[in-house]
Parts: structure tokens; C-alpha cells; sequence
């Protein structure tokens, strides 16, 4: 009598079922990678503008206010007046925001015919080494928009 249970596959088929479940455990990789290899943060993007004005190349660097050490630090270049920043942690933090501009042209050694540029750090210290700006990083997408401005114009006394 023939073991009926036995389910026989003809010549060929022996692998189809390891084929397609194949599919099923690229799947299965693809979700791990995804909820493992997720972001550690928060994407942060936004504008900054100086006296109205986008600026135009800079940097931006987000400083943790409680540990204020390099490895704490972010930064992110800034074009056209805007920025993204991934993976940055919830938490408080010192903004500081550099650029510089071209103000013309000095010879790079005394005597030297030859020139190079010369540039200006022109964005002012309270927003930058002396930074007055924070931010507040909570969700998993903020926009942060600064409008940065220069300091008012001081008048002598005329005596």
C-alpha cells in the first residue's frame, strides 16, 4: 500500500517553494534595515536671512546646551538662506551662524605682485561666538527660521 501523505513534486518543482518564498525574506530584511537603520533624530531645516537678505553661503552649527564639547556640535552648510540638518537630537540648543563676503583683494606676502582674495566674517559675534540664538528640537521634522540683523548704527555726541 502507497503512503498516501507523502505528497509527491514533479522533477523540476523540488526548489519552486524555496523560490518563492525568497521574496518573503527580502521583505523581512528590508522592514528590519528599515526600523534598525532608522535616523537618530530629528531632520531640522529652515531659512536665515541677514538684514532681509538670504544668505547667500554660510554655516550653521547647532550646539548642544548641555554638553557643550565638539562631539556635541552639528553643522550644516548654509545656500541661498536655507539649511538642513539630519539626526540631530531633541534637546536645547546654542545656534551659531557664520558667513563671510569678499572685500577685495591684498597681496598674500609683503613685497608680492600677486593678489588673493580677502574676506570678512560679516555676520555679528552675538550670533555666532558670543550666539544669542537657541532652539528647541523636539519632534521628528522642525523648521527653524532666523532673521538675523546688524547691530544699530551708534551716533557720538557732537560737543
Amino acid at each position: 500500500m502507497a503512503n498516501s501523505s507523502r505528497q509527491e513534486l514533479p522533477p523540476g518543482d523540488l526548489f519552486r517553494p524555496l523560490r518563492s518564498s525568497i521574496p518573503e525574506y527580502v521583505l523581512w530584511a528590508i522592514g528590519i534595515c528599515l526600523v534598525g537603520c532608522g535616523s537618530d533624530g530629528a531632520t531640522v531645516s529652515g531659512r536665515i536671512a541677514f538684514d532681509g537678505e538670504p544668505i547667500p553661503e554660510g554655516t550653521i552649527t547647532f550646539i548642544s546646551a548641555e554638553d557643550s564639547t565638539h562631539e556635541s556640535q552639528i553643522q550644516a552648510k548654509i545656500i541661498n538662506g536655507e539649511f538642513v540638518v539630519e539626526s540631530l537630537k531633541p534637546g536645547n540648543y546654542n545656534v551659531a551662524v557664520r558667513a563671510t563676503r569678499k572685500t577685495g583683494q591684498v597681496p598674500p606676502e609683503p613685497g608680492s605682485t600677486e593678489t588673493v582674495d580677502r574676506f570678512e566674517q560679516y555676520i555679528p559675534v552675538n550670533y555666532n561666538s558670543r550666539t544669542e540664538l537657541t532652539a528647541e528640537i523636539a519632534g521628528d521634522i522642525d523648521n527653524l527660521n532666523y532673521e538675523l540683523q546688524s547691530p544699530p548704527i551708534r551716533r557720538g555726541r557732537r560737543r
